[in-house]
């Protein structure tokens, strides 16, 4: 029955040296990791099992999952009408018990009686949640900012009690609010879209409550953003759904131990060009998520390099950095024979979260569920936005100076060129052009301004941000075929001739001219 090399080698050494009670198997489902629950006799050993090597190699492999508890513990969580001993403990299931154990003088359910001890409970958690909740809005409402806090972090440890007696096995952990959350999320995978993370061992809501415990918080020392409370009320109703959709699993499944997960339904798109372009992006950018937020659609030319369709996607992940954003336009571009290419931004999750204070007002426009394209994981955690965000361009007094005085720099060294040496105008163009691209991009993307992306991609969220700007294009392409990348090239370091035609620079002129008359209306 187990297919796992690990665990056959470990049960047997498990019983012949351990006080191993019963030992129960669940199988996966629906893609779902399977269940092995070892029934130790006493609490101590259990938690000894915990910690051993070995599980923790199978939590990572996160094909089995082990439960561990001790007999006084799985008897009082019975008595107090946790129903995880009659839906997971049950004969079908069994498939080691101890000679001399007799289970039936430790645990024998009455259906009756036990459904009357699990309305108990659930209602006692019921009632412990209102109360929290309702203490948490009261202390709102009369703006006791810290007190509030306080309360959603009751309310998140009484949440995540709960849900480790309902997923995991009933014994107590020393773990802080973190770990716990984190070991939970092996067996509650849906725990991973409720928090942000902030690095490898904690996460952004739980440090916020937690800070309000720190000493000065109650003096007003230390910050607090009220903006995040209606974020903290959303996580912990969302814990709380999961609560309530656990019991009701476990009240119809006590005779039916087999409950399947429901898996999201994955979308072929290989047979789309947008399949293709989303083939390329994970392949050469492993992102966790991938949101589409516009498609351009342009007419086929063959003898030039346009695409049939423009893709505009965020990806959401680490490690994306601009030379993957270039390779991944590239490699589009040739899977699809120049029918499509991508725009592509990149972020780590945690980077827009600790950003949000500028940057929230453009991508949580972006990040909605109906523009998600791809997820690598159907549990990864929903961005936690304020309740109120309201843009301000604070580096603006820096941006349109300093693009100004580049365009002016151009313009006087234009004015005062010799016939026989044109040598760095480009080059002043190429960084002229460039700032004043970025600066309008940060006007018109609500402060948002994108990495060192390529010139393509700069230009063409202008474009998205400003339809109406497609029409000076028709002056890049009197410049060259290859405008876009002439930019890039010039913007770096090349031992190469800079000489440009007077034509060529009035063209220039023009462009600039144009550009910074945007940047000053806007």
């Amino acid at each position: 029955m187990l297919k796992d090399e690990c665990l056959r080698q470990q049960l047997p050494h498990l019983i012949q040296n351990f006080h191993i009670q019963q030992v129960f198997y669940h199988p996966g489902h629906n893609n779902r990791p399977g269940h092995l629950l070892v029934h130790t006799a006493n609490y101590h050993e259990a938690v000894q099992f915990s910690k051993l090597k070995w599980v923790k190699k199978m939590h990572a492999k996160k094909e089995v999952l082990l439960h561990f508890a001790g007999t006084s513990r799985l008897q009082y969580c019975t008595e107090r009408g946790n129903p995880f001993v009659p839906y997971y403990y049950e004969a079908s299931a069994l498939i080691y018990q101890n000679p001399d154990y007799n289970h039936e003088s430790h645990f024998t359910i009455e259906k009756k009686s036990f459904l009357k001890k699990l309305r108990r409970s659930k209602n006692a958690f019921f009632h412990d949640y209102d109360l929290l909740s309702t203490e948490a809005r009261r202390h709102r409402k009369a703006g006791g900012d810290v007190n509030a806090f306080l309360a959603y972090h009751s309310i998140f440890s009484t949440l995540i009690h709960q849900l480790e007696g309902l997923y995991i096995s009933p014994f107590v952990t020393d773990q802080n609010l973190h770990e716990r959350i984190a070991y939970l999320t092996l067996y509650l995978p849906e725990l991973q879209r409720l928090f942000v993370k902030k690095s490898a061992k904690k996460y952004c809501l739980i440090e916020i409550v937690e800070a309000a415990a720190l000493p000065g918080a109650a003096d007003g020392e230390l910050y607090l953003d009220i903006d995040m409370l209606p974020a903290l009320e959303q996580a912990a109703e969302a814990l709380y759904v999961l609560v309530e959709q656990r019991y009701k699993i476990m009240k119809r499944g006590i005779h039916f131990p087999y409950v399947g997960g429901v898996v999201a339904k994955k979308v072929d798109l290989k047979e789309s060009l947008l399949g293709q372009a989303i083939g390329v992006i994970t392949k050469i950018a492993s992102p966790e998520e991938i949101y589409l937020f516009h498609t351009k659609e342009t007419a086929a030319v063959p003898e030039k390099t346009a695409a049939h369709f423009l893709f505009y996607v965020l990806l959401l992940g680490k490690g994306i950095g601009n030379d993957k954003l270039l390779s991944i336009q590239q490699s589009v571009a040739d899977v699809t024979q120049k029918q499509c290419t991508v725009v592509a931004i990149a972020h780590s999750r945690y980077f827009i979260q600790d950003n949000l204070f500028s940057l929230q007002t453009f991508f949580k426009g972006i990040i909605q569920p109906e523009n998600r394209i791809y997820t690598s994981d159907s549990f990864h955690p929903m961005l936690h936005w304020q309740a109120s965000h309201t843009v301000y361009y604070s580096d603006l007094g820096i941006l349109q100076p300093r693009a100004r005085r580049y365009s002016e720099q151009f313009q006087m060294l234009l004015a005062h060129r010799s016939a026989e040496n044109t040598e760095a105008l480009y080059l002043l163009f190429a960084y002229a052009f460039t700032h004043l691209l970025r600066t309008y991009l940060y006007l018109q993307l609500f402060s948002y301004q994108p990495n060192q992306l390529c010139t393509y991609s700069l230009w063409n969220l202008a474009v998205y941000s400003n339809p109406k700007l497609e029409k000076m294009e028709f002056l890049f392409n009197q410049l060259s075929d290859q405008f876009y990348k002439d930019i890039d090239a010039h913007l770096r370091f090349a031992h190469r001739s800079n000489r440009v035609d007077n034509a060529e620079l009035e063209i220039m002129e023009q462009i600039l001219n144009v550009l910074v008359e945007k940047t000053e209306e806007d």
